[in-house]
């Protein structure tokens, strides 16, 4: 953990111009640990950085180097600091460390506002995705294997995700941008849970679950069906966190 870290913004141009003028005074000013922040606009710090974590090697922790721009700053770190970083890549915020997270992708399509989300073609497609970005969040926070599946056969029959679970499990998810789940809403997992059972499969397809978005009188769970229950995405995500 770093206490008491100094940040520094290399986003500011005044920033990297007092860096650029002196990197090595620059550098010598700044007492560890300390963040270095979108360092993707400051290449050759890596450098700089390389021979001082290689003149002594056995502290560590004191440079937290972050940037925005994956691939810049993959390329430098893979070139420069081989064998002297660690690599850690970060998601966005889920709704289970942040309850303030909303639809968190509507921005790129023109969607300002909640009404116009309402009124949106693309709301149903939002709220699927959103369902999973949030399972393969809480995968990846948990230290497991991302794994999510679509299902649909050939008599039509779709369901939106498989997901695995503990020992060995499956669970298919149902995501409806709908805020009243209906019993004809489940009727997709329970036909997937009879075909599952009839083909001999042997790993167990636990009770389905239908995703949707919460109603002003919000009810935490629901049978909607035998073998589904219904739950509101916030609920869902502290389900699987």
């Amino acid at each position: 953990m770093f206490l008491s870290t100094r940040l520094i913004l290399f986003e500011d141009p005044d920033v990297v111009s007092r860096f650029r003028a002196d990197p090595q005074g620059f550098l010598d000013s700044i007492k560890g640990p300390v963040i270095l922040d979108e360092i993707q606009n400051v290449p050759e710090v890596f450098n700089y950085l390389r021979s001082r974590i290689d003149a002594t090697p056995r502290a560590k922790g004191r440079w937290l180097l972050t940037g925005s721009q994956e691939s810049a700053l993959m390329q430098n770190v893979s070139e420069s600091m081989a064998g002297r970083a660690g690599i850690l890549q970060l998601l966005p915020f889920s709704l289970a460390e942040m309850p303030s997270v909303s639809l968190l992708s509507c921005y790129l399509l023109g969607i300002q506002t909640e009404a116009e989300l309402e009124r949106s073609p693309f709301l149903g497609a939002i709220f699927e995705g959103q369902v999973a970005v949030e399972i393969m969040k809480s995968q990846i926070n948990a230290g497991r294997h991302r794994e999510l599946y679509y299902f649909r056969d050939q008599q039509g029959l779709e369901v939106d995700f498989i997901a695995p679970t503990s020992g060995g499990k499956y669970r298919p998810i149902e995501a409806k941008s709908t805020r009243t789940p209906l019993p004809s809403m489940a009727k997709p997992m329970q036909s997937l849970a009879s075909a599952w059972q009839n083909s001999g499969n042997k790993r167990e397809l636990q009770e389905g679950v239908l995703v949707h978005r919460a109603a002003r009188m919000r009810v935490a769970s629901q049978v909607l069906a035998s073998g589904v229950h219904a739950l509101p995405l916030e609920e869902f995500v502290r389900s699987i966190n």
